[in-house]
């Protein structure tokens, strides 16, 4: 009887490493698919930011005084090491990173698109 019970004790941990060994590969496979996804994220906003960007300092620079527009570049510089800073905050933490983006998006969409 005992050499039963052995039997299947030895059937259960062997089927629980199993079992984590499929978790594990799970993982790694989400892992590099977030790392992934941060990646494409980071493209898109750096993208839209710059050419934001762009657009905004071509109207701006027709129409303000030198004066300022040193202050606009003093400003640019600043929003410039805010993306930096951006970036490394995604390349330390992506997950929170990816949460934070999905949760704006989120409450951007329900704020634009109404009750729909």
């Amino acid at each position: 009887m005992a050499k039963k019970e052995e039997a299947v004790q030895a059937v259960e941990e062997k089927e629980k490493s199993t079992n984590v060994e499929e978790l594990k590969k799970e993982i790694e496979t989400l892992k590099n698919d977030l790392l992934k996804l941060t990646k494409a994220f980071e493209k898109v906003g750096e993208e839209k930011i710059k050419q934001a960007v762009g657009d905004v300092k071509d109207r701006i620079t027709e129409k303000i005084p030198k004066e300022q527009l040193e202050r606009l570049e003093s400003v640019k510089a600043q929003g410039e090491e805010a993306i930096e800073a951006i970036k490394k905050q995604q390349k330390e933490h992506p997950l929170g990173t990816l949460l934070v983006a999905v949760g704006l998006g989120f409450l951007l969409g329900r704020i634009m698109g109404g009750n729909h």
